[in-house]
């Protein structure tokens, strides 16, 4: 991953909770008083790891969101213990037995699920807050906040920043080595409303998709039982392979549980920010994630 006659050492290095404020302190021992270590630093927005993992979950993207019996939900029921809102009340009612952690996804209404998604993913952030404030406090090294979110959305600038911090010449001859790796335009709206678009000029008839897109976008299907059955799978069904993510081939696979797609439809997004302020309203994000937001410089 670098320019002609040029070449970027990486080093992977596993860290935990435990493990890092000992790598933290071997660094500095290391980089001494030079200040030539740099370190990159990746990061994510807590608000939208939780949105994301919502989503993803409830898709059923990776085996253990569809295992039943099932320890996800188990351990998110445990969690909950015996507090008292209304999101930890319905979750309790679902049988861990006899129902995935997908499941209970699906049922539970958006504005409820999406509490639970960020409090099975509370700790995970908290660490990384952690990490971050540790990296600001430093004066050892040299730190560049590597955001993942300008990654997927504004991908040319923001690697060609990160590699020209690591001392690149050529950073923009780089940033085209991995072009591939860009998944900016395959997440837009509006490619996805460009594909429908151009299906219906070559002849598919997608008006019942027109009518259900309508129907998910309505701001009310965050407080809906069943919302993934009643309102996303119907699109799922009627949306071209060719809008689809991966080309239509989740659709296909899903029933045998061979894989799942890593990409979600864009027809979601209206949802994403309904879901994203049902969240912003509650006390567990005003009181538990926005004081990481804080920390990790997402004001």
């Amino acid at each position: 991953m670098a320019a002609r006659h040029e070449h970027l050492r990486l080093r992977v290095i596993d860290t935990t909770p435990e493990s890092w404020p000992i790598q933290l302190e071997a660094f500095r021992e290391h980089a001494g008083k030079s200040a030539t270590l740099k370190i990159i630093h990746s990061v994510r927005d807590p608000l939208d790891i939780i949105i994301s993992g919502y989503f993803y979950d409830a898709a059923g993207s990776e085996p253990a969101c569809r295992d039943v019996p099932s320890s996800m939900l188990k351990s998110a029921q445990h969690l909950c213990g015996d507090h008292d809102g209304d999101a930890c009340k319905q979750l309790l009612k679902i049988d861990y037995k006899t129902n995935s952690w997908s499941d209970a996804l699906q049922k539970l209404p958006p504005k409820h699920g999406v509490v639970l998604e960020a409090l099975a993913m509370y700790n995970q952030m908290t660490s990384e807050a952690t990490s971050a404030a540790a990296l600001k406090k430093q004066s050892f090294a040299q730190v560049h906040q590597l955001d993942l979110g300008d990654v997927m959305s504004k991908f040319d600038a923001t690697m060609k920043s990160a590699l020209s911090f690591l001392g690149v010449k050529k950073a923009e001859e780089c940033v085209k080595e991995i072009k591939d790796l860009d998944v900016s335009t395959g997440r837009s709206k509006s490619t996805f409303s460009s594909c429908v678009a151009d299906a219906k000029k070559n002849g598919t008839d997608v008006s019942k998709l027109e009518g259900l897109l309508t129907k998910l976008g309505a701001k009310d299907v965050v407080n809906q039982d069943n919302w993934y059955t009643d309102y996303v799978k119907p699109v799922e069904m009627e949306t071209p392979d060719a809008c689809a993510p991966c080309g239509g081939e989740h659709m296909r696979l899903h029933t045998t549980q061979l894989m799942m797609c890593h990409s979600a439809s864009a027809a979601l997004d209206p949802v994403r920010e309904y879901v994203r302020d049902a969240l912003k309203a509650t006390v567990f994000y005003k009181k538990q994630i926005n004081p990481l937001r804080a920390i990790m410089g997402y004001n």
